[in-house]
């Protein structure tokens, strides 16, 4: 029960929704571990892609930054 809601609370951190918790709970207890981890491989490429757009968005202000310091 203890491993279960360490498990959840770090699911949560990891910005997982409650269907993937639900299924990813489920998943422990049947010792489906290569289905867990492929889970948390999605989850993680979700995350990354996530990463990159908001770094494109950060590049495309520092360009609008850069181009109004050097016109100043």
């Amino acid at each position: 029960m203890l491993e279960d809601l360490l498990l959840r609370r770090n699911l949560i951190d990891a910005g997982c929704d409650n269907q993937q918790i639900d299924k990813f709970l489920k998943l422990n207890a049947s010792g489906k571990v290569p289905a867990q981890l492929n889970l948390l491989k999605e989850q993680r490429r979700h995350l990354l892609e996530c990463l990159h757009f908001r770094q494109r968005q950060i590049d495309c202000l520092d360009f609008l930054i850069g181009n109004l310091q050097k016109s100043n």
